[in-house]
């Protein structure tokens, strides 16, 4: 790989903070990793969940540069900005701007401007298959967001026992070239369209009640939304757009939201604007000194029938347990997640056909993270939510939708820190996949995928991290594919406060 343009480009933006006075430090990170292993593709734990950094040849590497500052929470105002540029070898794009944000904070408020990788709602990042809206998978989506981040108090209501965090942001997409390029627009085809200019909305409310110094529970709900923006395919050796507005009212709409109004599509006029999705939390969560062990559910939705649970047992059930210990089992969480419902295989509305003398309604068909007119939940072929459901990179037929979102699956996370210096994790996941109510599996896909790390950072090389991991994937879902990877990292100060 040549690094040259890379360490340049990283040099001049940092250049332009050290001569700043800062009240804080600016840090640096450097990150290796190579990936060689046989098979068809890289296993699926040395692909997901990394932000979409992630490829599938089975022979990859990148280098990855970033400065940052971090918030100084006893500040009253404060600030953090990152930027993290990365170069690739054997991925979808040679040069990747993966984070570019700055965070302005007021109290408990922030607002950050940019894109920033964000985590998964009220799950263990490292152990976790993930969020069912939002996981970690795909890269960060450029936007503006305002948020209360960390649970607030209302000392006025309940004695101090109700708390509250949130956030709202409007964003934009990154992958028109990706989606062009993956595409073989000279075909016409239900499966070959993609989306350029799409915009981006997402919102969530997370209430949390402390009955008392150890029990404790959370609901919440998260929104996300893809509007605006133009569809292209090909009809009878005719290329064909479609583009559906995205003025000032149509933020509204996006917002609340609304029926689209007649310059929109006739489906959004008759139902919602836009893509819209999310999923709804439940937390029951024992704390006790050192120790946290909770259960929780996260149950996904495309409409009201899944907001009120007419999807049957599907959604992520989960229990975690975790440990500040200085060595021993520091996390376990065990996950059965369940998409195969989706409110029934039936998916009739009365209004959809006006002639029709059938007035029964069954709001069945959900079909999770697909979209008549969006290519669906995803980024730069990663799904944004849960990678059990099947991002769009693995398609072999050129199709950028989700073509695997119905699946049933059991999962292990376990973490363990030997000493000071050494740590590390284990994923174990066995699913059971059956593609789309529309378009079924012929029959059942199986995957046992697996990922074993140890990370060392020895205390004589500060800000060093040596990562060691090993995965591998078994079944007719993902083929049987093995893989190492060596990560060595560094983390380092620029500039330091007096």
């Amino acid at each position: 790989m040549k690094y040259k343009r890379l360490i340049v480009l990283l040099s001049l933006i940092t250049s332009l903070f050290i001569s700043q006075d800062f009240s804080s430090q600016i840090l640096y990170k450097i990150d290796y990793e190579t990936i060689v292993g046989s098979g068809i593709n890289t296993p699926f734990w040395l692909i997901s969940n990394r932000n979409g950094i992630a490829s599938l040849d089975n022979k990859n590497g990148y280098i990855h540069i970033g400065i940052l500052k971090n918030l100084d929470i006893k500040k009253r105002f404060d600030y953090e900005y990152g930027v993290d540029i990365i170069e690739t070898k054997n991925y979808s794009s040679k040069f990747i701007l993966q984070q570019a944000y700055l965070d302005l904070k007021y109290e408990k408020i922030k607002i950050t401007f940019g894109s920033k990788e964000e985590k998964s709602q009220l799950k263990n990042q490292a152990l976790s298959t993930g969020g069912l809206s939002w996981s970690g998978n795909a890269r960060p989506i450029p936007n503006i967001r305002f948020s209360i981040p960390k649970f607030i108090s209302f000392p006025w209501l309940l004695n101090n026992r109700l708390q509250i965090k949130g956030s709202l942001a409007y964003g934009w997409f990154t992958d028109n070239k990706y989606q062009k390029s993956k595409i073989d627009i000279t075909h016409s085809s239900p499966i070959n369209f993609y989306n350029t200019n799409v915009l981006y909305h997402h919102k969530d409310a997370f209430f949390k009640y402390n009955f008392d110094k150890t029990w404790s529970c959370i609901i919440g709900i998260e929104i996300e939304a893809q509007f605006g923006g133009n569809q292209y395919y090909m009809e009878k050796d005719k290329l064909i757009e479609n583009s559906t507005p995205a003025t000032l009212k149509h933020y509204f709409m996006a917002l609340f939201p609304l029926p689209g109004d007649n310059q929109s599509t006739a489906s959004d006029q008759a139902y919602v604007y836009g893509n819209n999705l999310g999923s709804l939390h439940a937390v029951i969560n024992y704390k006790i000194n050192n120790t946290e062990m909770k259960a929780y559910l996260e149950n996904p939705y495309e409409d009201f029938s899944g907001m009120s649970k007419q999807n049957g047992f599907d959604g992520l059930w989960g229990l975690e347990y975790k440990n500040n210990t200085q060595h021993g089992i520091t996390g376990l969480v065990l996950e059965y997640l369940q998409t195969t419902n989706q409110s029934g295989p039936i998916h009739w509305a009365p209004h959809d056909s006006p002639n029709s003398k059938l007035t029964d309604q069954a709001t069945g068909r959900d079909d999770y993270y697909n979209n008549y007119f969006y290519t669906g939940w995803q980024h730069w072929g990663m799904t944004n939510g849960n990678p059990l459901i099947t991002s769009p990179i693995y398609n072999t037929n050129g199709s950028l939708r989700i073509q695997n979102n119905r699946v049933k699956a059991y999962h292990l996370g376990l973490s363990n820190r030997f000493n000071h210096a050494l740590d590390g994790r284990l994923l174990i996941s066995f699913s059971q996949n059956f593609g789309r109510h529309s378009n079924p599996f012929t029959e059942i896909k199986e995957s046992k995928s697996m990922l074993a790390e140890l990370r060392f950072s020895p205390s004589k090389l500060n800000g060093w991290v040596f990562s060691l991991s090993s995965a591998f994937d078994h079944g007719s879902m993902y083929s049987n594919n093995q893989a190492i990877s060596l990560k060595i990292s560094k983390i380092g100060i620029i500039f330091k406060s007096n």
